[in-house]
């Protein structure tokens, strides 16, 4: 499309692609603006259901006038094409996080940019659902604001969905987003987490070989403390952290607006320490860090109401542990507290118990603590089993969520210029997922790179890009075609005068030339 004109738009370099479409950066025609141009790809455009749901999210989201989100300019169509303008910003936190290490008043204040951002968007009703490094972009005075709402979700309206289309990045999804249950915007506030948790270790909590162990470990693996990698990351930072990755969405902040406050007092404290007063210092007392935990905290829904039976907090969740260790002086305390949470968090309750049993082996609440804590284990290990095995239904979605990974990966692949490289992870798609819709996705884009490969020398692929493998267990076609060939049996005919295409590496057959109809897979369930 570079080169040509969508509505009064004039595209001039493509900037990245993903699974919904692509964006470029384009000149409005009248006016001389610059600006980012989102196109849908066509397949999705042709469903209208799911049209109908992007169409009311981007009119929704031109009301939004905030700082920290990038503005909508315009939302239209012309053919078969549905596109929207929005500002154009260069530079996103994941090239900052390439380029080396980010301090921490510096991660602080982005997140906290970010998190009046998404508060302003959830407010008009829609959760982001793909909050992540590449979606923050940066003005050239080095403020942060959110974008890409391509696949963001209407949340207080009535809700136009569309079946098969896996919304979010592995590394940043939060637990309710891999089961696919109800999601709403406290899932944007474990993503943030996620984002500040790298921009503070320089790694996101969770990693894996595949998609899905990444998708199994936001579920079930608990994250260590940013402290782990960065000991002199003060402790009240890592309690935020670890409060809005809790996996329980009632176990995090209540809005994103309470994030963003906690996030400032944070800021304010390390200016106070910058400057030479006490600040964030380690030495804080443990009366002064309840105190502090009391006032800003509370405000981020961390606490739960208090044991009436004690007299004392029930400090639940990640971030009031480490205090509640002050608090809870013999084993009743222990032992009420590791209660009060079985059912809204079970990893932690174990740990609880298991506090229990080691600072009082002897008592008779030691005994309970045992057997319940075995209990609870017996139950997390029968969840990973199920997970382990999941049903027709299950393998069906985890195989689109990891086709629609390798999707991403060719993306970036062509993105980055070797198109050879991300031909073959299209095929790769073609040939292992052909179920899915983002085969027929990876068909088209792997026949638009063939046709810019035949105008230039094709690149070598570098020898240690190893293509991803499809661990998800589930039997699929093992030499589906990569396209549909004509009924009558014949080949299809190659444009006249063009060379012939390069077969494809992967054993796979070759994606269709120009003109040739391809048919939309159903949607998956």
């Amino acid at each position: 499309m570079v080169g040509s004109t969508l509505g009064k738009y004039r595209i001039e370099a493509q900037v990245s692609a993903g699974g919904m479409g692509a964006i470029f950066r384009a000149v409005d025609v009248e006016t001389g603006q610059v600006v980012a141009l989102k196109v849908l790809q066509r397949p999705l455009a042709s469903d209208r259901a799911f049209l109908q749901r992007f169409r009311r999210e981007i009119i929704a989201l031109q009301k939004v006038q905030h700082p920290n989100v990038v503005r909508i300019y315009d939302v239209g169509q012309e053919g078969e094409d549905h596109y929207y303008a929005m500002e154009y910003l260069e530079t996103s936190l994941a090239e900052e996080l390439r380029s080396g290490e980010i301090d921490l008043a510096r991660a602080l204040q982005v997140a906290s940019q970010v998190a009046r951002g998404l508060a302003a968007v959830h407010a008009a009703g829609i959760c982001h659902r793909d909050v992540k490094p590449s979606n923050i972009l940066f003005d050239r005075g080095g403020q942060a604001k959110i974008a890409d709402f391509g696949i963001a979700k209407l949340s207080d309206v009535t809700r136009v969905t569309h079946t098969g289309v896996i919304v979010g990045t592995p590394a940043y999804m939060a637990p309710e987003q891999v089961e696919d249950t109800k999601v709403d915007a406290r899932a944007d506030i474990y993503s943030l987490g996620v984002v500040l948790y790298e921009m503070l270790v320089g790694r996101p909590p969770f990693g894996g070989n595949t998609a899905l162990e990444i998708l199994r470990k936001h579920r079930y693996t608990l994250p260590e403390s940013p402290k782990a990698f960065k000991p002199n990351l003060p402790s009240a930072v890592a309690h935020l952290v670890l409060g809005m990755l809790a996996k329980e969405p009632a176990r995090r902040p209540a809005t994103m607006t309470m994030v963003a406050d906690a996030l400032d007092h944070l800021i304010q404290r390390v200016a106070s320490t910058a400057e030479g007063g006490n600040g964030l210092a380690q030495g804080l007392s443990s009366t002064e860090l309840g105190l502090h935990y009391e006032r800003v905290m509370a405000r981020v829904a961390f606490w739960t109401k208090l044991v009436a039976a004690v007299g004392l907090a029930a400090l639940l969740g990640y971030a009031g542990y480490r205090v509640a260790a002050h608090l809870l002086r013999g084993p009743a305390d222990f032992l009420r507290a590791a209660q009060a949470i079985e059912a809204t968090d079970r990893p932690a309750a174990i740990g609880r118990y298991e506090a229990l049993i080691r600072r009082f082996p002897n008592a008779p609440e030691a005994a309970v603590a045992k057997a319940r804590a075995a209990e609870l284990r017996e139950v997390e290990h029968r969840l990973a089993a199920r997970m382990a095995l999941p049903t027709p239904k299950d393998q069906a979605l985890l195989r689109a969520r990891i086709a629609q990974t390798h999707y991403q990966r060719a993306d970036e692949e062509a993105r980055r210029g070797d198109l050879e490289h991300a031909c073959q992870i299209y095929r790769r798609v073609q040939r292992d997922f052909p179920e899915t819709r983002w085969a027929l996705l990876a068909n088209q884009r792997c026949h638009e790179l063939e046709l810019r490969l035949r105008e230039a020398p094709p690149q070598k692929a570098p020898p240690d890009k190893a293509l991803p493998k499809d661990t998800s267990g589930a039997p699929h076609p093992k030499d589906a075609p990569s396209a549909p060939t004509p009924q009558d049996g014949s080949s299809a005919p190659q444009p006249k005068g063009a060379p012939a295409a390069p077969p494809p590496q992967d054993g796979s057959s070759a994606p269709p030339p120009p003109g040739a109809t391809t048919r939309e897979p159903p949607a998956e369930k």
